[in-house]
């Protein structure tokens, strides 16, 4: 993917995906930050699996929060 045309990014990843690494999200960020102008949040979760939490837990309603607030700002 051509960073420089990526859109406002938001990634959010726990820690403990056994699905897809969590380097793979760290490369995924550090690859929009050498190359994109749009604005760019990263979040990871300290002990998130992949799916974050089957139920409302602190996990979960901070991935929302954070979704909210950057839609807010880019939309």
């Amino acid at each position: 993917m051509d960073a420089s045309k990526a859109p406002p990014f938001i990634i959010t990843h726990g820690d403990h995906d056994v699905y897809v690494p969590v380097k793979d999200a760290r490369a995924l960020r550090d690859h929009l930050m050498q190359g994109s102008h749009h604005e760019l949040w990263y979040a990871e979760l300290p002990g998130g699996q992949h799916g974050f939490d089957a139920y409302a837990s602190w996990r979960f309603i901070a991935v929302i929060e954070g979704i909210d607030a950057f839609l807010e700002r880019n939309v």
